[in-house]
């Protein structure tokens, strides 16, 4: 049985690992058991269980069939949680254990991924992506990092209840806390108590509730809950087999994100205290975007960008739902309306903050307009006017360039509040921290099989032809500056890029090209050159393999700036910022 007190030794590490095969067992047959008090609560009765567990049954199933609940499927004798598609594939969140995959990357065997209709939509042979076991500790991995990511050809898009694509989950950047509660989503036959004796029921999924109550190893790695089998208790579910790799759900100030991923749980016919284990995501977040940049993190769901702009939960649920709406509290370098009012208009607010820009740590003021968004108006975020039963309430923040015509292009970051306020009763209000990232550029993204090609921005030049460069930046080196020669191209641009799974950092060879208009022919991407005062001209950047001998298949992610210079105008500048996304592996271009 695993130590109350977290160690990360590798003595402890084989205990728990040989109590995996003693006490614990792996989440792979059956689903969330309830204790005997919620099941009373629900309108269960223990003496007559078979008869009454269909009804508790239907209650649970309808709560896991939430909004927030419904990237969860089944994925061949385990759960998993849906995060996104790109292009042929979907990604979900699993347990590695469900994969039989060690660390690194492996092939995965046909799979298939039903949604929580029981469609399937996603299946096939796929890859298992792991994250790399600790050099300092390797023993302690196995049962502490249980987490992968399994990429699977993509059937179909998944819809929420309104038949619209679902929305990708979040997942948690903060350690969860001890007494927190968390809630999960499992599947098939469950029981009752410390028997758990299966009951007969149809195939369907139910949630359950539990409270942390501690954590084991070294940054928390692992996260346990305990099981009150009998008396009431916030921790009233057990995961059990056929739960392996669900996601343990969690609200943060009404936004739900998963913050692990369920492993194992000790048998409850064996121990007087059942707990359950899950692997803790917040130590795995930025690796799984690694692996999957589609997948969003907490601190992305809370941001306001270029391209996305923030919409907050649906305040409509809370006690004051429909009179909830939103001020700017008093903080440096933000401004905003400070004050609630009472109109019942149509309208929007304006917000500034002072943002920093990334390269050249320059403040500059960004203009965001906000407006509560509700059934029947949308109006100022102060406004405190409700409508009538209203089923909607969110605030939403956005940048609009065209409240922006000055700012120069660059990347901008900063951060500001914003508070929450219940109509009129002030005891109720909380603080939300928004971030920005405005990055205000030109934006594309180079494959291993795509190249990207960038618009005409000499058009937007007060004269004529524009050059490339790749400004100073850590990361990636180029031309530096411009020439006004002909000469055939391509210029070369050595980028980092990394290993998604691994980490491992490589160099790698991109080749960029201008086209000056010149009847077909291409020059190198610093040459001004151009024929006939044509406005020229786009730049095209591309992989090749035959310039990367030595790079090994992999995902490999890396980013790279260009700089647009106008030859006759000093004044001009567009910034190209550009993902280099090169999936090397079998299958990655289809």
């Amino acid at each position: 049985m695993p130590s109350k007190k977290p160690h990360a030794t590798r003595s402890r590490a084989s205990v728990m690992v040989l109590s995996l095969g003693v006490l614990l067992v792996p989440l792979a047959a059956r689903a969330v058991a309830i204790s005997e008090s919620k099941f009373i609560e629900l309108g269960g009765n223990l003496a007559a269980l078979d008869a009454t567990f269909p009804r508790v049954a239907d209650l649970l199933h309808q709560r896991s069939l939430a909004d927030q609940f419904l990237p969860v499927g089944r994925l061949s004798g385990c759960t998993a949680t849906w995060l996104g598609e790109d292009g042929p594939h979907t990604y979900l969140l699993t347990a590695a254990h469900c994969l039989s995959s060690s660390s690194g990357r492996a092939v995965v065997n046909r799979r298939s991924f039903q949604d929580w209709r029981g469609q399937v939509v996603a299946e096939g042979d796929g890859l298992a992506f792991v994250p790399p076991e600790p050099q300092d500790d390797p023993g302690v991995w196995r049962c502490v990092d249980d987490v992968a990511v399994l990429r699977l050809p993509r059937v179909s898009t998944p819809v929420d209840q309104r038949g619209k694509p679902l929305e990708r989950p979040t997942l948690g950047e903060q350690a969860l806390s001890a007494g927190e509660t968390v809630h999960f989503v499992g599947y098939g036959h469950t029981g009752v108590g410390r028997a758990h004796r299966a009951l007969p029921m149809p195939q369907k999924r139910i949630t359950g509730e539990a409270a942390v109550m501690r954590f084991l190893f070294a940054e928390r790695a692992l996260v346990a809950t305990q099981f009150e089998p009998v008396a009431a208790s916030p921790s009233w579910a057990l995961l059990k087999p056929g739960d392996s790799g669900s996601a343990w759900w969690r609200s943060w100030r009404g936004y739900w994100e998963v913050s692990a991923i369920s492993s194992a749980a000790y048998d409850p016919a064996k121990v007087r205290s059942p707990e359950a284990f899950g692997s803790h995501l917040p130590r795995h977040a930025a690796w799984i975007h690694r692996v999957f940049p589609g997948a969003v993190l907490h601190s992305e769901r809370m941001a306001v960008t270029a391209s996305s702009p923030f919409v907050s939960r649906n305040h409509a649920r809370d006690p004051s739902g429909s009179s909830v709406h939103f001020v700017v509290p008093a903080q440096p370098g933000v401004t905003g309306p400070a004050v609630s009012q009472w109109s019942g208009t149509a309208g929007d607010s304006r917000i500034v903050v002072q943002a920093r820009e990334a390269r050249t740590g320059a403040l500059a003021g960004i203009r965001l307009r906000a407006h509560r968004d509700s059934d029947c108006r949308q109006s100022a975020m102060e406004d405190a006017a409700p409508c009538a039963d209203a089923r909607s309430n969110r605030l939403t923040v956005a940048f609009l360039p065209a409240d922006n015509p000055l700012l120069k292009p660059g990347i901008y970051t900063g951060r500001f509040d914003v508070e929450v306020l219940a109509g009129m009763d002030r005891s109720r209000q909380e603080r939300l921290t928004l971030h920005l990232d405005i990055r205000h550029l030109l934006r594309g993204r180079v494959t291993a099989g795509t190249a990207y090609r960038s618009p005409n921005v000499a058009e937007r030049a007060s004269q004529g032809t524009v050059y490339y460069t790749v400004p100073a930046q850590d990361g990636a080196q180029g031309p530096r500056t411009g020439v006004w020669s002909g000469s055939p191209g391509p210029s070369r641009i050595e980028v980092a890029v990394h290993d998604a799974v691994t980490g491992i950092e490589r160099q790698i060879q991109l080749r960029a090209e201008r086209d000056p208009r010149c009847g077909g022919r291409s020059t190198r991407m610093e040459d001004g050159i151009t024929c006939q005062r044509a406005v020229a001209g786009p730049v095209t950047v591309s992989f090749h393999a035959q310039d990367n001998p030595g790079l090994p298949a992999g995902l490999h992610r890396g980013r790279l700036l260009l700089q647009a210079r106008a030859w006759m105008d000093p004044a001009f500048e567009q910034l190209i910022e550009l993902d280099v996304e090169l999936d090397t592996l079998e299958g990655g271009g289809r």
